[in-house]
């Protein structure tokens, strides 16, 4: 093959591709260095009108977990004293709805009337409990308190239905068969005698105490 000949052929092929080039679209770069119409996830706005859902572990945000607990505790003070009609497991599951359901946790609106479920829904607290935990118990008319205070040397303080009513209760883990130690209480009745009662029967918040749960942290 010539030269002259290498050189027109040459030229053709650069033609015939610069033709095919002019028909395809070129794509335009947005300011931020992506490709016009390229999903971005990390620049993806949410959906207008949405609500930032809530982490997970709340652990990872104190404050809100703090700000969750001080308002469930004035909700809590609020209550105590107030009379409760009806059944002791429904009054409960009413008082749980209406101390944690303004707090807006992904569980509340499923378990209003199931106290067994909000205590499922709970994770166990390791050590000593924190305001705003709930108290277990079992083979007692109560079978939740919501704890209110917890003092450095004393017993923990939680408010349950006891006696048609939302009231205060003491309950000492560390001593759990101590009624009164140094003229206070340590641990208040929370199941009332029965003549068919056994002989290991238990009756004081901290013999039926089970353990110490958390919705908040």
């Amino acid at each position: 093959m010539s030269h002259l000949t290498r050189f027109l052929l040459v030229g053709a092929l650069a033609v015939n591709a610069a033709g095919c080039g002019a028909t395809r679209p070129t794509a335009a770069l947005s300011p931020t260095g992506h490709l016009a119409g390229e999903a971005h996830a990390a620049h993806r706005p949410s959906p207008q009108g949405a609500e930032p859902m809530a982490p997970d572990n709340l652990d990872a945000d104190p404050e809100l977990a703090a700000d969750r607990r001080r308002l469930l505790l004035e909700a809590a003070l609020a209550a105590e004293g107030r009379t409760v009609d009806g059944a002791v497991a429904s009054g409960e599951a009413a008082l749980l709805s209406e101390l944690f359901g303004p707090l807006h946790l992904d569980a509340s609106p499923t378990l209003v009337g199931d106290t067994t479920r909000w205590i499922a829904h709970a994770r166990p607290r390791d050590g000593r409990p924190r305001p705003g935990d709930l108290a277990v118990f079992k083979d007692a008319p109560a079978t939740v308190a919501v704890v209110v205070e917890v003092p450095v040397h004393g017993p923990v303080e939680a408010l349950a239905i006891t006696r048609g009513a939302i009231r205060r209760i003491r309950l000492d883990p560390s001593h759990p068969g101590v009624r009164r130690a140094d003229g206070a209480i340590r641990n208040t009745f929370l199941r009332p005698r029965h003549p068919d009662d056994g002989p290991r029967q238990k009756y004081l918040a901290g013999q039926l105490c089970t353990g110490f749960r958390t919705l908040l942290d």
